[in-house]
């Protein structure tokens, strides 16, 4: 695992080999193995989801839109052998748009949201703007098929990455965490 002993996340995965272990455990058994073709991982931050699901799911489309988290993300996948992980270097979204991203004054990259709604112990600050797709249209574009469940951990933005997948939680009905 590649990444920064002063974030707390990966200080963790040095340590104790995990991250967020019993709700990994607890995504993959609401999963039934005939529905582990393809997952989708929004807010993938350093890939720490994106690993373990790539041990379980045939193919993994990880979302990130922080461009300072895609190096660890990167590594991490290179390291540990993970071709099955596709890393898509953007958020998704409700829309196809360059939108206002966040975040505090801490080191932990994985609280940074596309959301202006004040949620921590720390104002949120703009640090710059990011490029977000429309969940449905993207989908088609990079030709994923089937999706049989979906992760999502963005901060807030979770309503908007939902309005975005619409259709395909009428067709497909993934699982959804």
């Amino acid at each position: 695992f590649a990444g920064n002993l002063s974030s707390w996340l990966d200080r963790r995965m040095y340590l104790f080999g995990e991250y967020e272990q019993m709700n990994i455990d607890a995504f993959l058994a609401a999963v039934p193995r005939e529905r582990r073709g393809v997952v989708l991982d929004v807010g993938a931050n350093v890939g720490t989801h994106s690993m373990a699901f790539a041990q379980h799911f045939k193919q993994v489309h990880a979302f990130e839109p922080n461009p300072a988290l895609w190096p660890n993300f990167s590594r991490n996948m290179a390291i540990n052998g993970l071709s099955n992980v596709i890393l898509h270097q953007r958020g998704l979204a409700d829309r196809d748009a360059e939108l206002p991203f966040y975040s505090i004054e801490k080191n932990n990259f994985g609280l940074g949201t596309c959301s202006h709604v004040q949620q921590y112990d720390l104002p949120l600050k703009e640090i710059g703007t990011v490029q977000v797709a429309r969940g449905d249209d993207y989908a088609r574009q990079q030709g994923i098929g089937l999706i049989d469940a979906i992760k999502i951990d963005v901060q807030g933005f979770e309503p908007e990455v939902l309005r975005g997948l619409r259709e395909r939680l009428k067709t497909d009905r993934p699982i959804v965490w």
